[in-house]
C-alpha cells in the first residue's frame, strides 16, 4: 500500500440539523490515537506514508495546540452562513524525515 489515511470529523456545534446533547462527537485525545496509527502503519511496512486529519467544522478544538508531531491549517468559511474548519494533521514520515 503507498498511503494511509485515518479521518475524523467534528461537525460545528452550532448545526441545526444536528442533535446539541451528541456533541463533542469525538474526543481530543482521538487524533493521538490514529498519528500512533499512522506510524504504526508505515514502520511495519504496510504504508510508504500516513496521514491523520481531523477536520474541525466550527473550530470547536482550535483552541488547543496541535498534538505532537501535527500541525494546524485553518480555512475561512466561503460563504456568509458557512463555516470556518480548522484541520489538524499529521504526515508521517514527517516531511523532514524523507
Amino acid at each position: 500500500m503507498l498511503l494511509a489515511a485515518e479521518f475524523k470529523f467534528e461537525p460545528a456545534h452550532s448545526r441545526p440539523d444536528l442533535l446539541s446533547h451528541k456533541f463533542p462527537v469525538i474526543g481530543w485525545g482521538d487524533p493521538l490515537k490514529d498519528i500512533a496509527r499512522i506510524r504504526e502503519f508505515v514502520t511495519s511496512g504496510k504504508a510508504r506514508v500516513a496521514y491523520a486529519v481531523l477536520i474541525d467544522e466550527g473550530r470547536f478544538f482550535r483552541v488547543r495546540e496541535a498534538h505532537p508531531d501535527s500541525e494546524w491549517i485553518d480555512w475561512d468559511a466561503r460563504t456568509p452562513d458557512g463555516q470556518a474548519v480548522s484541520i489538524p494533521w499529521a504526515r508521517w514520515p514527517r516531511v523532514d524525515q524523507d
